[in-house]
């Protein structure tokens, strides 16, 4: 059972499906089905609006925020000291402009985007396979220095292990 405080609203995007929403979030269908048991998860439509858990992987970036009425990213930014930049990795399916006050984000922990090489948060676009090309690792490597992460947990925003 997941509590009412423990999810976030999520607006779907034109042409994405459950399962790429699943994926992208770290969380179950299962779990996202009972969130929303008034919604039909196979038809869903751009610009709707669906609950999701918040989870581990989530909390591990930062802290969840509820946008107010009248802020917008600039002052999101400067109230918890973190870039803009930042916050948009930390939420790889945010939309700067359709945002909407009573939308939760993550406002990611400044430890979250250690400026170290030992570490690599990924971008858009980017899989192990790119990652590798682009630093001269094998995927094995990757893989053995990030245990705790299965192969579905590499995704955009998230900090994994290079050295």
């Amino acid at each position: 059972m997941i509590c009412s405080f423990m999810y976030f609203y999520y607006k779907v995007k034109q042409n994405e499906s459950i399962l790429d929403i699943v994926k992208t979030n770290h969380v179950r269908y299962k779990d996202v089905a009972t969130l929303n048991e008034n919604i039909d998860l196979k038809y869903l439509t751009g610009g709707c609006l669906i609950k999701i858990p918040a989870n581990s992987c989530c909390c591990k970036k930062g802290s969840f925020y509820r946008i107010k009425q009248g802020e917008n990213m600039f002052s999101i930014s400067n109230k918890y000291k973190v870039a803009v930049d930042k916050i948009i990795v930390a939420n790889p399916n945010f939309d700067l402009n359709t945002y909407i006050h009573g939308q939760t984000i993550i406002v990611p922990h400044r430890s979250f985007f250690i400026n170290n090489k030992k570490y690599y948060v990924i971008k858009i676009g980017e899989d192990i396979v790119s990652i590798c090309k682009k630093l001269g690792l094998k995927p094995t490597q990757i893989i053995a220095l990030n245990p705790h992460l299965a192969p579905l947990d590499y995704v955009v925003g998230v900090k994994i292990k290079v050295y």
